[in-house]
């Protein structure tokens, strides 16, 4: 065989190989870019399956095709302005200056315009592909990709745009197909956008099925969005965890971002949530009664419960367990009713599959509680209780109380065989500056009111002792609460 002549067993190889390489071009794979993988289950439901390996050649296509008949739908509109330009006016938050929302549309024809927009929604020539691997799956790369395509690219201090002589990002056409899939998956403003994700596939793949669906009036006929209220963003991630009917098996991820061209230098906010919280507010939210109990715990008078639980369970996870105590603790056991005593069973569990609060710990702290219950209980008015009440705010006077009545008790006990009031260890998890004394002294307040409520103890002045602890926290609230209830419009 002469030099240079290529064999018949040659050329199939070759051909098998450009075969598999293009055949490759239409399947999808998730990788460990979170929004590529929002938008590889976006583009799962628009191509009606289930999982992205469900997706076939032609399944693909189909779905991508749709994408484009979106973008030229939009992008023919006269402006951002006009009747039904939602989703040319959204677009400009994720592929700025592209071919569906370029400023010179205007001096473009119609045809041609929808030329250049099914041009970028079509994947390049084999022969312009640059002979690199794309970087999120190490398949062929079509092409070079910045934020015109990608939202949030790879570059300087992570911001949305790349570097003078940055070649931008390699990917492969599915990669870039699923970012071009990831509007569909996401909340849409107009502005800011937001995402959800978690590594959990199954909540992952729900979620942003329901999503797709949700946006199909928005993008698909450009219907504008509705304008939301404070931690908006917060509150539709926790609605879709409320409303998941299987176990989260992962932590979620909430992404707020914009890939707009204004200069900005924080495009991207990313706010997480651990797995054992997510799980929890899955589970207790799902149940109508423990839902309205937490949302009235966080209720104030200029925001209402649910954008504020919704911002904690984002932002300040350990604040939840302050608020529900402080709203239980704001009444007298002659007011706590199912909704209070809902929410010390949340608060208890809450401790111990959130925060990792210890059993016997925490069951050590119901034993101190039966003890104090006793103290404060042996009144028929609530003096005692207030008193107790007003030192447990601040831990030296709640020291100085537990020693002053374990004095008392020693040398006048209940009973024969009472034992100490309080024991070394219960003294210490309660006043331990390295560990969780400060919530082991709000889980005790609560424990000592559910038990005087299971003694069925009711003060003669419970109702006015009441009203005058509510009213004391409320004043101490004032000025956080006027801070939360500016919010966060996005």
């Amino acid at each position: 065989m002469g030099v240079g002549v290529t064999t018949p067993a040659e050329t199939r190889r070759v051909e098998t190989t450009e075969t598999e390489e293009t055949e490759a071009q239409r399947r999808m794979v998730l990788t460990a870019h979170p929004l590529q993988r929002v938008g590889a289950f976006a583009l799962t439901a628009l191509a009606g399956c289930r999982e992205p390996g469900d997706v076939t050649a032609d399944a693909f296509d189909a779905a991508v095709r749709r994408m484009a008949d979106d973008a030229v739908r939009a992008a023919v509109l006269p402006s951002t302005t006009a009747e039904g330009a939602f989703w040319l006016k959204a677009s400009g938050s994720f592929f700025p200056n592209s071919k569906m929302n370029h400023p010179s549309r205007a001096s473009r024809g119609r045809q041609e315009i929808i030329d250049q927009v099914v041009a970028w929604r079509t994947v390049p020539d084999r022969n312009r592909w640059p002979g690199r691997s794309c970087v999120l799956c190490g398949r062929d790369a079509v092409g070079y990709f910045a934020k015109v395509d990608v939202p949030l690219a790879e570059s300087e201090n992570t911001r949305n745009s790349t570097p003078r002589g940055h070649a931008s990002l390699a990917l492969c056409w599915p990669c870039v197909c699923c970012f071009h899939a990831l509007p569909y998956g996401c909340r849409l403003t107009g502005g800011q956008s937001s995402a959800v994700h978690s590594w959990d596939d199954r909540f992952l793949a729900k979620i942003t099925t329901e999503q797709v669906d949700r946006n199909d009036q928005h993008i698909t006929l450009g219907k504008p969005v509705s304008k939301s209220g404070g931690y908006a963003a917060e509150v539709e991630a926790l609605e879709r965890l409320r409303c998941y009917e299987d176990d989260v098996h992962e932590g979620i991820e909430l992404f707020v971002f914009t890939n707009y061209n204004v200069p900005s230098p924080d495009p991207l906010h990313i706010h997480g949530m651990e797995q054992p919280l997510a799980e929890w507010l899955r589970r207790n939210l799902a149940r109508t009664n423990d839902l309205r109990a937490m949302e009235a715990a966080y209720t104030r008078p200029k925001m209402p419960g649910r954008p504020l639980l919704a911002r904690d369970a984002f932002h300040g996870p350990k604040r939840i367990l302050h608020v529900l105590t402080s709203f239980v603790g704001e009444h007298s056991v002659a007011t706590l009713d199912e909704p209070h005593r809902r929410l010390i069973q949340l608060c208890f569990s809450f401790a111990t599959e959130v925060m990792g609060m210890n059993d016997e710990d925490v069951k050590s702290i119901r034993r101190l509680a039966r003890n104090v219950a006793t103290v404060v209980g042996s009144e028929p008015t609530a003096s005692a209780l207030k008193k107790y009440q007003v030192a447990h705010r601040q831990s030296g006077k709640l020291r100085s109380w537990l020693e002053r009545e374990a004095v008392a008790w020693t040398l006048k006990p209940p009973t024969p065989d009472a034992g100490p009031m309080v024991s070394t260890a219960q003294f210490r998890l309660l006043f331990d500056r390295d560990g969780q004394g400060w919530d082991y002294q709000r889980l005790l307040l609560i424990a000592v009111l559910e038990e005087l409520d299971n003694r069925g103890w009711r003060p003669v002045d419970g109702a006015a002792v009441a009203q005058e602890i509510k009213d004391s926290d409320e004043t101490a609230f004032a000025d956080h609460d006027e801070n939360e209830s500016a919010g966060i419009n996005r």
